[in-house]
């Protein structure tokens, strides 16, 4: 195969694998020595410097970073429109050097200094590291905690009495409507005993005047 076509295979048809480790810079002398690498791949917080193209000499922090092209946004570059709208401007990363690095991913951080990131060890000093929290956090978070508690502790009591007015209430009804049906059964019952006397004395009635008929 032409070396042409090896090379056009390599950058046109890459896996998006290689095209990532391909957005890569030149460390700074300095980090050079601090890492015993001489370069590395760029992230979005990177600092770098612009060392070649219309822009040398710009430093700033990577915004952006597009894999596909193999270049980087720096925060407050910009080109301007004929009307006045303004444009990010994409450098590709092999005119930039990197002079800081983002520490954030300790994944990274471990590569870079050489040591296993998958040793469980490492895993849990950094977990350990990301998890602990400063002397003011913790103490603003002690307070903000005792806060919430004493908020919660309020609705909770709060809630409960609203709930237990709520069951008084119902019981009050439940009294009152039972206290009713038994008003209304009694009145049924007294109609019920009433109503046969009438038509007894009705029947004697009757056969008093049949007697003195027959008389």
């Amino acid at each position: 195969m032409k070396p042409t076509k090896m090379r056009n295979k390599m950058i046109y048809r890459a896996t998006n694998t290689a095209r990532s480790r391909q957005v890569g810079a030149a460390l700074s002398k300095d980090l050079q020595k601090k890492y015993k690498k001489r370069s590395v791949r760029l992230t979005i917080g990177d600092s770098v410097k612009i060392i070649r193209g219309e822009f040398t000499g710009v430093d700033g922090k990577v915004s952006k970073v597009s894999v596909d092209d193999g270049t980087v946004v720096i925060e407050g570059l910009k080109k301007e429109k004929t009307k006045g709208d303004k444009f990010d401007v994409y450098i590709h990363a092999s005119n930039v050097v990197v002079t800081s690095l983002n520490t954030e991913n300790w994944w990274r951080i471990a590569r870079l200094e050489g040591k296993n990131p998958k040793d469980k060890d490492l895993q849990k000093a950094s977990r350990a590291e990301d998890t602990a929290p400063d002397d003011e956090e913790f103490d603003e978070q002690d307070e903000e905690e005792q806060d919430d508690a004493q908020g919660d502790k309020e609705k909770k009591e709060s809630a409960k009495k609203d709930r237990a007015d709520e069951r008084e209430k119902i019981a009050e009804e439940k009294k009152m409507a039972e206290q009713k049906r038994t008003e209304q059964k009694k009145q049924k019952d007294k109609k019920r005993q009433e109503k046969p006397v009438k038509e007894a004395e009705g029947d004697d009635y009757d056969d008093d005047y049949d007697e003195e008929e027959d008389d």
